[in-house]
Parts: C-alpha cells; sequence; structure tokens
C-alpha cells in the first residue's frame, strides 16, 4: 500500500519492531521530525527536506475538464503514468489511501490526483502529475484545484507535500492558493539485512 511508516519514539524496542514489520526487502519512509541518529544496523538511504503547504483562498477549478472517479481497474494506468512522472511512492494499493480522479484523452490517462495521508481535519492531496505528452497545458493546476475542492466538500483542509528543489511545484502552489505551513524531514531507511532490488542498483551505486 505504501511504505511510510512511524515510530511513537526511537527506543530499540521501537526500532525493532518496524524491522520485524519490514522483513529484509521492504523498506521504511519517514516524514516527520528529524531523526536523531541512524539506530545501529540500519542503512539511511536518503535524508531530503520536504516543505507542507496548507489551503488558503485556492483558485477556483477549471469546470471544463471531465476528470472522473479512478477505481480499481484503473491501476495498470495510475501505475504506468506515476512510472513517468515519479510523484512519489504509488504502489499498486495506493488507491485505498482515498478518493483519485483522472483525465483521459484518447483513452490514455493523461494526468491524475488524489487523496493520501490523514491528519485530523486535513486531507494530503497526493499524486498530481501530467504525463510528458500533455504537459504545459495546466493540467497539474487543475487536477489539484480539482481535488482541493472535493476534499473541502468532504469537510477537510487540503495540504500537500513539495520536495525541496521542486521549484516548479512550489511557485505552482502558491500562485494557486496554497501557503506554506512548515518543513518536514524525509528518511528512507533500509532495515538490518535488507537486500537491495535491482530497480535501485544505479540509485545507490
Amino acid at each position: 500500500v505504501s511504505p511510510f511508516c512511524g515510530l511513537e519514539g526511537e527506543s530499540p524496542e521501537a526500532w525493532g519492531d518496524l524491522a520485524h514489520l519490514l522483513g529484509v526487502e521492504d523498506v521504511a519512509i519517514f516524514m516527520g521530525p528529524r531523526v536523531s541518529k541512524t539506530p545501529e544496523g540500519w542503512r539511511c538511504l536518503m535524508e531530503e527536506v520536504a516543505t507542507q503547504w496548507v489551503a488558503g483562498d485556492l483558485a477556483a477549478a477549471p469546470a471544463d475538464l471531465p476528470f472522473a472517479p479512478l477505481g480499481q481497474d484503473d491501476v495498470p494506468d495510475m501505475l504506468d503514468l506515476t512510472e513517468r512522472t515519479e510523484p512519489g511512492p504509488f504502489l499498486a494499493d495506493t488507491i485505498q489511501f482515498g478518493r483519485y480522479w483522472g483525465l483521459r484523452r484518447e483513452g490514455m490517462l493523461i494526468a491524475m490526483a488524489g487523496e493520501r495521508m490523514r491528519a485530523g481535519d486535513y486531507l494530503e492531496i497526493s499524486a498530481v502529475c501530467v504525463d510528458p505528452s500533455a504537459q504545459r497545458e495546466g493540467l497539474g493546476r487543475a487536477a489539484t484545484l480539482f481535488v482541493a475542492e472535493r476534499i473541502r466538500e468532504a469537510g477537510y483542509v487540503p495540504i500537500l507535500h513539495v520536495r525541496q528543489g521542486n521549484d516548479p511545484a512550489l511557485t505552482l502552489y502558491e500562485r494557486i492558493g496554497f501557503r506554506l505551513h512548515q518543513e518536514r524531514f524525509v528518511y528512507v531507511f533500509a532495515p538490518p539485512g535488507w537486500k537491495l532490488p535491482k530497480s535501485m542498483e544505479k540509485t545507490l551505486a
């Protein structure tokens, strides 16, 4: 479903429980406060900063784009689109987190966005992605605002996260009415005995 994890505290027991949960084939992604240190036996594969944004007075979503709900039958196309655009972790069952909507052109899924993390009254917009063939058409903006409206209709406050250095996304979200809330630290940890997947060999070489 998702590699995102959390710990109540950084005790050896907590890390041990997480290692048991992951086994030797999965990794843990943390997004939150700074981790004090990499625990013994673990490997920190990535450490970076992301910014968290909260919806303010948002622009109106375009009314002429037929975004439609995406379901289980759409998952292969969703995985194909996220593989081409790399919006962040998206797996076969990520769709269980919430509602997703997409836009098709001649049957091809060219844009989508949906819901992921919930925290109290806040609900995260996630997997905003546009196929390279349809970029520079305002579809990322349209998808974000479409999902934000659905979230507000459901009684939640839209939030989203942006990796540091993704300046085009930062400019877009600020322009359409999101405001910077705080920085979050993002880590990818591999548990003791972890086996490096072939898909990550070039990245970590």
